[in-house]
């Protein structure tokens, strides 16, 4: 018998058994604090710049910064520094923070709040994930997607503890939105996924895509069912129009609300948002079985949306428009999450099954499921969620995180949807294989047969695969310890008094956690000329470097092997960057500390 889908079974019970929840966060959390990267997390080495400055920005807010300023003052001094990012993100880590302050001191606060937060958002999201797998195939794909979201690495890399930034925040929000978009169609499941898209756009666009595809596919939906569909829709739309607003206004200054960004939620997308929001509403109040009405309706919508970037321009800008091309061919194009398939099949093509054969098998199993089941309409719009997750993960290797949330509550659902068929003990084998090849380390096996077999292939030919170095495209999950970060926390930073300081981009974020500097030397977007006064200084020689950072009223200078340190394209071994690589610093940087391990050195710019 096929099951209908519809009002989720044992929502009491089954997959809403939160001490099992808390269970498998609390071991999650173990085995990772076990690992070689987890381990550091309780030392704030926390692998990622974002994460760090994540930190700096909340400490800041404790200590008193407003909450309308999400400035960094301690970056690029004297340059606009405006974080871009979102307040709202910030309120999970600084609660912990105050509430472990309750029987600690802040810097034990920190620590465990840094290890708590990120497993603590994984409880509400598999609970979204198992709700949703239980609309589609009953509670039996509730317990199957708990199982393959302890196995999808880039998911689950992203809570582990440490992993601090807000990426985790806005997977919680679209497992919610799974949920609600595949629950019995009522104004209130829409209503909630609204809201939680809303609330996702106002903590950060890199969701945008894949939300915005969503209520495409509701749309969709309401126009080939029609009537049952109507409220639902009508709710989504609600939802996200009054959610995006409230929000917005809750965490934008007022002096802001007309800002025209194209990296954070502005003017421009509360035109489209508006415009479009403004016809869908009114169209999904209608009750009207009439297709062709309903599709002139969505035509309207369509041409309001592409019309938005006419009165809003940056809605069709790209983020990284203002850096210059120099810029972006050495900084831009070096950031590891910024990889695409195309960077990982030419440097390391043995590691393309980890990052797509869970997304595509589940495509493919999602196709099958659709056809198969009584009631296709959710499982086709979940596809469609996927594929765009699979087309942005091909763009860039960030977006498998997301995509492998849709493709954890698909493929759970046709595995359930196989363990119930009516062939008995061949139906729970076929299950259990498709449990076997479908998840995460199926695709870290494959991985590393195929590693074998190059490293085999090199000894053979003796040559090496060309392309990037080794290790220099990797997942969140394995991608180890800056060699910058650690020596920023082993070197003496505050032995002298506090001012400014360039360094690696690396060193930067680092830098304003451990001690009372501020830098030029940031690697986000919008500190430009920060980048680009570091770049300029490092690629120069001695004496021009020094007179950009006379100019610039530079203090110190911190070494630490990395790129900008003689690796990039351009570096001469004339220039300042690779002379301190070598160890060969001019008369005018005075050292103040320097490891005998060559892991850092600290000067003094005179």
């Amino acid at each position: 018998m096929r099951p209908v889908i519809g009002k989720p079974r044992g929502l009491e019970k089954g997959y809403a058994d939160w001490p099992i929840l808390v269970f498998i966060a609390i071991g999650f959390t173990i085995l990772v604090l076990l690992t070689p990267g987890g381990r550091h997390a309780p030392e704030l080495l926390l692998r990622d710049p974002d994460n760090v400055m994540r930190l700096v920005q909340v400490r800041d807010f404790l200590a008193g910064q407003s909450w309308w300023d999400v400035s960094q003052h301690r970056m690029a001094a004297g340059i606009p520094n405006n974080m871009h990012w979102s307040r709202l993100a910030d309120l999970p880590l600084a609660a912990l923070i105050l509430f472990f302050s309750l029987f600690a001191d802040t810097a034990r606060a920190e620590v465990l709040a840094v290890i708590v937060e990120p497993p603590l958002l994984l409880i509400p999201t598999l609970y979204f994930l198992g709700r949703a797998a239980a609309n589609l195939a009953g509670d039996e794909a509730a317990k199957v997607a708990r199982l393959l979201a302890l196995t999808a690495t880039l998911f689950l890399s992203q809570f582990a503890p440490g992993r601090i930034d807000h990426h985790n925040i806005q997977l919680v929000l679209l497992a919610l939105c799974l949920s609600a978009l595949t629950d019995r169609p009522s104004w209130r499941a829409g209503a909630i996924a609204g809201t939680a898209i809303g609330l996702s756009l106002n903590i950060g666009l890199e969701m945008a895509p894949l939300l915005a595809i969503a209520c495409a596919g509701m749309a969709a939906r309401w126009l080939i069912e029609g009537a049952p569909m109507a409220r639902i829709f009508n709710g989504l739309i609600a939802g996200l129009m009054v959610s995006s607003v409230f929000f917005y206004v809750l965490s934008v200054p007022p002096g802001e609300y007309a800002r025209a960004t194209a990296d954070q939620l502005g003017r421009g997308h509360f035109v489209a948002i508006g415009s479009v929001g403004t016809v869908l509403l009114f169209a999904s109040d209608k009750t009207s079985t009439n297709r062709r009405t309903r599709l002139l309706w969505l035509i309207m919508a369509a041409i309001a949306g592409v019309s938005a970037p006419l009165l809003a321009p940056e809605l069709v800008r790209s983020p990284y428009s203002n850096i210059p091309p120099r810029l972006y061919d050495l900084w831009i194009e070096n950031i590891r999450e910024t990889a695409s398939i195309v960077d990982v099949a030419q440097s390391q093509p043995s590691h393309l099954p980890r990052y797509f054969m869970f997304i595509l098998i589940a495509f493919a199993v999602g196709l099958w499921l659709a056809k198969d089941l009584d009631r296709r309409g959710p499982v086709l719009l979940l596809l469609g969620v996927l594929a765009g997750g699979l087309v942005l993960t091909m763009w860039q290797l960030r977006a498998g995180a997301a995509a492998s949330c849709v493709a954890i509550v698909i493929a759970s659902a046709a595995i359930a949807h196989v363990w119930q068929g009516t062939n008995g003990r061949r139906s729970r084998a076929v299950a259990g294989t498709l449990v076997l090849v479908m998840n995460g380390w199926s695709g870290l096996a494959l991985q590393a047969l195929l590693e074998r077999l190059e490293v085999r292939s090199e000894n053979r030919t003796g040559q090496e695969i060309a392309g990037m170095p080794s290790g220099a495209i990797e997942g969140e999950e394995e991608r180890p310890i800056s060699r910058c970060e650690a020596a920023v926390r082993a070197a003496p930073l505050d032995s002298v008094p506090p001012g400014l300081v360039l360094s690696s981009l690396d060193a930067g974020a680092p830098i304003l956690l451990r001690s009372r500097h501020e830098t030029l030397s940031l690697g986000f977007h919008r500190n430009v000329q920060g980048v680009a006064t570091t770049v300029d200084a490092l690629l120069a020689p001695p004496d021009a470097a020094r007179k950009i950072l006379t100019a610039r009223g530079v203090a110190y200078l911190f070494y630490c092997p990395s790129l900008e340190f003689g690796g990039f394209p351009r570096s001469t071994d004339a220039s300042l960057g690779a002379m301190l690589a070598v160890g060969n610093a001019p008369e005018w940087l005075q050292p103040i500390a320097i490891a005998p391990t060559g892991d850092y050195a600290f000067y003094a710019v005179r």
